[in-house]
């Protein structure tokens, strides 16, 4: 997977520890799914193990962090009861 991002947006996010921590973790996470079922454009997880996975003690951090990031423009973002499901494929994502 390839995005191309504006500087003025990568600053953003690397001027937040937590953005950058969180897109760290979710690129990870994207990249070994990706690997192992090839051709991979959504990714399902829970709140509480990203939480977990990234030792913040608030669900409530990670989740404005996530809506963050998907308001930039770096993926789409759908939580139901069951977690949250990231959406990377859709063509206007592909150039922010």
């Amino acid at each position: 997977m390839r995005i191309e991002i504006s500087t003025n947006k990568m600053a953003t996010i690397l001027q937040s520890k937590t953005l950058t921590k969180i897109l760290a973790k979710i690129l990870e996470a994207f990249n070994k799914l990706d690997r192992e079922y090839y051709d991979v454009d959504k990714m399902s997880f829970s709140m509480e193990d990203l939480r977990k996975s990234l030792r913040y003690k608030n669900k409530s951090t990670v989740s404005r962090g996530l809506r963050e990031l998907s308001d930039i423009g770096l993926f789409i973002l759908t939580t139901n009861n069951q977690g949250c499901t990231i959406y990377f494929n859709p063509d206007k994502i592909r150039r922010i």
